[in-house]
């Protein structure tokens, strides 16, 4: 199993691992990259997922990492080494996008139809008529517009204080949410805290469902290699840490499943993009084309 590729010179800055690092995992060496792998566990449960991302996170927090997803797979060093080599430009284009770089998290409620409006609501066994489905969808779409705006108003706020954003709607906490992810420089990181703090406690953020989530400090898994295409409707653990929330009270992560990642257009195809091209972030991020499709063809697991 792949958990990230980094630079082989910032090697000697790696540290030992921590101790939730599984039984054999090392360094793989190919030209300027190394990527970080071990034996696949027995039990592919949460607690493996956790102790996945706490490895990766004891990694990024002393080296530029690319992070991979839980469930990247080769088949074996060779595999590890070919695929290194291949993807090598790409891999270092992303590393100094990525350089000295976290990545924060804000998630804003969609709220639900108001009463009245859902299927169903005259009574068990009705029929919604088509006004009940267009007021149903005009309310949702509304509930989105409503939060993209805030989260514009929240871009123009930390304004100076990241180096990329990017969006994407989905379930998270058991309800759906529009969320913006933030690259943040570290030398940065302290004023995007408290200016992101500000903007929670003004409640520049709260929406009709409710305070905003917010989390991070995490390695920047938005940000290595654009969206993975899967299903926003299958709950999966999420392994990035979370250290703030501004709601009161934590659910467990029913974020979409983190798979190996691969190369294409950001997309959510389990809901309408109503967010308009974002061009707030104050600083020019590498192209798309820049990105490595760091998606293995074997899902054997690595040896």
């Amino acid at each position: 199993m792949l958990y990230c590729v980094c630079a082989a010179s910032d090697l000697r800055r790696a540290a030992s691992p921590p101790p939730t690092a599984p039984a054999g995992l090392r360094w793989v060496e190919a030209g300027s990259l190394a990527a970080l792998v071990a034996p696949a566990p027995a039990h592919e449960d949460v607690a493996a997922m956790l102790a996945f991302g706490e490895v990766v996170a004891h990694y990024h927090a002393r080296l530029d990492v690319v992070p991979m997803r839980w469930g990247s797979r080769l088949a074996d060093t060779a595999a590890v080494t070919a695929h290194l080599r291949a993807e090598a430009e790409r891999y270092r284009c992303v590393l100094a996008a990525l350089a000295d770089c976290v990545e924060m998290g804000v998630r804003l409620p969609l709220p639900e139809p108001p009463a009245g409006t859902a299927a169903g609501a005259a009574g068990p066994g009705a029929t919604a008529s088509g006004r009940d489905y267009l007021l149903r969808r005009r309310a949702q779409l509304q509930a989105a517009t409503a939060a993209e705006t805030a989260l514009e108003r929240l871009d123009a706020d930390l304004a100076g204080l990241y180096r990329d954003t990017r969006r994407e709607q989905g379930w998270f906490a058991g309800g759906r949410r529009l969320s913006a992810h933030y690259l943040v420089p570290r030398p940065r990181l302290a004023a995007f805290r408290q200016r992101l703090a500000a903007a929670v406690a003004a409640g520049r953020l709260t929406t009709a469902a409710g305070a905003p989530l917010t989390s991070g400090p995490w390695p920047p898994h938005s940000f290595a290699g654009g969206t993975d295409g899967t299903d926003a409707d299958t709950a999966t653990p999420d392994t990035r840490p979370q250290d703030t929330a501004s709601a009161a009270a934590r659910s467990p992560d029913t974020s979409p499943p983190d798979t190996p990642p691969q190369i294409r257009p950001p997309s959510d195809a389990s809901a309408p993009d109503t967010s308009p091209p974002d061009t707030s972030a104050p600083e020019t991020s590498p192209s798309e084309t820049c990105v490595p499709d760091t998606s293995p063809t074997d899902t054997d697991t690595t040896q």
